[in-house]
């Protein structure tokens, strides 16, 4: 992180503290976790909350709400809908 001066939100300090200290290699294997989520034997809300922790790793998901949704229904168990 660089030293500015000016003063960060939590929001942001944690996202640059993220991206400077975090290895590539986690970012990649959440971005994977993500990408493979199913509901399966998960309750919809234990569901809904794993979508929304990995949601943060794919922020070109996560910043499209057609896309976000898409992704959280096709996750889903095909009986729900």
């Amino acid at each position: 992180m660089r030293e500015t001066g000016d003063l960060f939100s939590s929001e942001s300090f944690y996202a640059a503290f993220q991206q400077e200290y975090t290895p590539e290699s986690y970012f990649n294997n959440r971005e994977r976790e993500f990408d493979k989520l199913k509901q399966g034997n998960l309750k919809v809300s234990e569901y809904a909350r794993q979508f929304a922790s990995l949601l943060a790793y794919v922020p070109h998901v996560a910043s499209q709400e057609r896309t976000k949704r898409n992704k959280f229904i096709k996750g889903l168990r095909p009986e729900l809908f």
